[in-house]
């Protein structure tokens, strides 16, 4: 699957990373490069963070009548997020740029495979397009959790908190990123999970 390909080649871009926090304009940037968007700008505004933190919005417009056509994105976020949550809403946009949307381009079979690494879901109740979305969102932050916090970086923090897991707050305020985010990184759980989503296994 082409559009999942870049996402490995974003997660691999980033995972020599040691000098965080990682900052998602190197991450639209580097989505930029590949030539899939023109343009993808941050916007914030108020949103009602009990039903949606962020989204985007696509649309295409010239800067002439005979002009070539400018892909431009939006990526939205909650003006009210803390800049942690914020750099994380943001990248998990981003990666959307790249999805297009998983959820039409993935077989059934791609999905319950990959969903077995995931945690908290399950394929025991029917197949939906609804379930499917929820998985989407939920593979996006993953992703985005993989760019933000590379592999190198991990291993090295991962050493640290160890050693000494209340130094999670300590740890997390240096690296600009929500503890829940590096509690989960940083725990047992990542690495086979990491191997799935960064297309290494």
């Amino acid at each position: 699957m082409a559009i999942v390909r870049n996402i490995h080649k974003l997660i691999d871009f980033f995972s020599s990373y040691t000098e965080l926090p990682i900052d998602p304009d190197d991450v639209r940037d580097k989505i930029l490069s590949y030539g899939i968007k023109d343009e993808i700008e941050f916007v914030g505004v108020d949103i009602d963070t009990r039903i949606i933190y962020g989204a985007f919005r696509q649309y295409i417009y010239r800067n002439a009548v005979y002009g070539e056509p400018i892909v431009h994105v939006d990526i939205y976020y909650d003006r009210s997020l803390t800049r942690d949550w914020k750099r994380v809403v943001c990248c998990k946009e981003l990666l959307h740029m790249l999805d297009l949307s998983i959820s039409r381009a993935a077989t059934r079979e791609d999905c319950e495979n990959l969903v077995d690494h995931l945690a908290g879901l399950t394929m025991e109740s029917p197949f939906s397009e609804e379930k499917l979305r929820a998985w989407n969102d939920e593979l996006m932050l993953f992703y985005a959790m993989a760019v933000l916090l590379p592999w190198d970086a991990r291993e090295t923090l991962h050493e640290d908190y160890s050693a000494d897991k209340s130094r999670l707050p300590l740890i997390a305020s240096s690296i600009d990123l929500p503890e829940p985010v590096v509690r989960f990184v940083l725990s047992d759980q990542w690495p086979g999970l990491y191997q799935t989503i960064s297309g290494s296994k």
